[in-house]
Order: structure tokens, then sequence, then C-alpha cells
């Protein structure tokens, strides 16, 4: 790997600067903006609204891939451990950049953010099967990964590793959630529910690194709600423009007082993250959904208990 980390093209400052757009800092921001839609808050604001508000297997799909396509980037940066761009060897204009948006403590190879959003947003694309949506699916990847070249963030080859590794989870993603969707019923749930407790946490014991403990803690409280969900309560997603901002203030409210509230509470480090943000996994998929389900007017509650999208 060490020839292919010294490439000058693929992880040089020089093709940084010659692909940089001087064109002003209405364009600075437009690239922080999808940045900042490359970020962990916005898919903690996204696939929740997709869950709570619109629909479930949708989000199930796309959030469960985004979540394990983002361990395995995680990982295979604490792998690699690849240094970011240099800002000594950038332009000015594009060193301050650098200097501001830069991560400290995160690795650069693969980019976490190119990955996450051919991952999320190819897996939405996939689902739906529309035009209008696979354009704008093409539209954010493209935008969000030259975000974090044109922030002089990540290397050209960060930006590619994360692409290619993003469209390999994508590829895998697509023949487990076949087999899921025509093999799965409840008899499979006791197992289902155990893998989805102990595989993460035997991970997180076996592979620590930087930000493993937030995402596998997240990864199993999201796959137990799911199931539990599926089997206790069966919430209908979709309702009125009103029943949905309800369900979003409660839900967001829980979200913000776990991630928050938690931190206070809980030893620090990595073990405190995993179990902070195995709550908030929880609170996401199953118990938000039957704190909305104990209010009649949020209408989520299907006759019968049947899970609906």
């Amino acid at each position: 790997m060490e020839t292919f980390f010294n490439h000058p093209v693929l992880f040089g400052e020089e093709i940084l600067n010659q692909t940089h757009l001087f064109i002003g800092a209405w364009f600075d921001y437009g690239m922080v903006f999808f940045t900042w839609v490359g970020n962990e808050t916005f898919y903690m604001i996204f696939i929740p609204i997709l869950y709570w508000c619109w629909d479930k297997k949708l989000a199930i799909f796309a959030g469960g891939a985004f979540l394990v396509g983002d361990f395995i980037n995680v990982t295979l940066k604490n792998l690699y451990y690849n240094p970011r761009p240099n800002p000594n060897y950038l332009l000015d204009g594009i060193k301050e950049l650098n200097i501001e948006y830069l991560p400290r403590k995160s690795p650069g190879f693969p980019s976490g953010h190119a990955q996450n959003s051919m991952v999320f947003w190819g897996a939405l694309a996939l689902y739906l099967k529309k035009r209008p949506v696979v354009i704008a699916a093409a539209v954010f990847i493209l935008l969000i990964s030259y975000s974090r070249i044109y922030l002089a963030v990540h290397y050209l080859g960060d930006v590619l590793g994360g692409l290619a590794f993003g469209a390999l989870v994508l590829a895998a993603a697509l023949p487990v959630w076949a087999f899921l969707e025509k093999r799965y019923d409840d008899a499979w749930r006791t197992i289902a529910l155990a893998l989805a407790i102990l595989v993460p946490f035997i991970l997180f014991i076996l592979a620590p690194g930087f930000e493993v403990g937030k995402i596998l803690g997240v990864i199993s409280g999201f796959l137990a709600g799911v199931i539990l969900e599926h089997e206790k309560i069966g919430f209908k997603a979709r309702g009125s423009l009103v029943q949905s901002a309800g369900k979003f203030v409660i839900g967001y409210a829980g979200i913000v007082l776990f991630r928050y509230g938690l931190k206070a509470i809980l030893p620090g480090g990595e073990s405190g993250d995993y179990m902070r943000y195995w709550v908030i996994g929880i609170w996401i998929t199953f118990l938000a959904p039957y704190v909305f389900s104990l209010i009649p007017a949020l209408g989520t509650r299907e006759p019968g208990g049947k899970s609906q999208a």
C-alpha cells in the first residue's frame, strides 16, 4: 500500500490546487453546505424522518446499509491511518479552508463523506427506482464528494476510495435485503435479536478505534429496535403534516436528550459512546414509535398491530 499512498496524483496536494475553483465565497458556502449534508448530524436528522414519517422499509434499508458502511469506513480509516492534506503545500485561499474544516482526529482514507453518500443516496435511488430520485442521488453523491476535495480535507485518492468502497457496500446490501424480505419471519426473531445485540458488541471489544463505539452502538440499538417494533408495535409511518410534525418534535427531543443528557451521566470514552448511541438507536426504531402509539392524535397505530410503511 505504500506505493499506492505515495502516488502524487491520488495523494498529493498539487491536484487539490489545480482542481480548486476560485469563483467566490458563495461557492465556498455551497461546498460547506454539501459537506454538512454528508455529516453525522444530517443523517441523524434524515434517517429518523424517513422511518417515523414516510417509509419504514426504506429507512431500514438505507439506514442499515449506511450504518454498516460507516463502520466499515471507520475500520478502514483506523487500519490504514493515512494522513490528510498538509496545509503547508496548499495555495492561499485553499489553505484557509483546510485549516478551518479539517477533522483533526480522523485519518483520511477512505473518505467517509464519499462512501456514506454513495451508500445512502444510492440506496434511496435503488429502492425507489424513480428517475428524479436517481438524478438527485447522483447530484448529491458528486457534490458531497467534490466538496471534500474543494475544502482540501481529503486527497483525490481518499474520495475515489470512498466511492469504490461505498459501491461495494451497496452491492452487498442488495442481496442481503432481498433475502431478508423473502425469508425473515417471526420465527427468526429471537436469533436476529441476539445477533443484533451480540455481534456489534463483540466487534466493539475486538476492534476498538476512533468513533467505533458510536457506530457499533447505534447499529446494535437500531437493528434491535427494528426487530422489536415489528413484533410489538407495527406503527404506521405516513400521516398528515401535523402528525409528522408531532412525531418530529417528540422524536428529536428524545435524540437530543439521550445524545447530550447521557453524555453527562455515562462514563467517557468509547464505552460510554457505545451505550449512549445504543440508546439513541433503539429510541429511533422502537421507543419513539412506542411513544407515538400511545398518542392517538399521531395516528400511528394500525389495527391489529400489523407493520405498515
